[in-house]
């Protein structure tokens, strides 16, 4: 009952830096969680890995990362790379 109520796991590998247009974004949560990266569901592997790469357009770029497990409990982080 307590871990189907608490906040899922969240590590975010955040990338250093981006030079191209693109960044890849990768990190782990709760297998049994779903993740979404600037609202765009991303699939978790049953080791709860993800990854998704991201096209930047601009300088400055905000991304967002959710992870809501099975009882709707949501873990956030967000950072913006520039």
């Amino acid at each position: 009952y307590l871990k189907f109520n608490r906040p899922p796991h969240l590590k975010i590998n955040w990338p250093q830096d981006f030079t191209k247009n693109s960044v890849e974004i990768s990190g782990i949560t709760d297998p049994e969680s779903t993740v979404k990266i600037n609202d765009s569901l991303v699939i978790v592997d049953a080791n709860g890995n993800f990854k998704k790469s991201l096209e930047i357009s601009t300088s400055e770029a905000k991304i967002v990362v959710e992870a809501k497990s099975p009882a709707g409990v949501v873990t956030k982080d967000e950072k913006v790379l520039k």
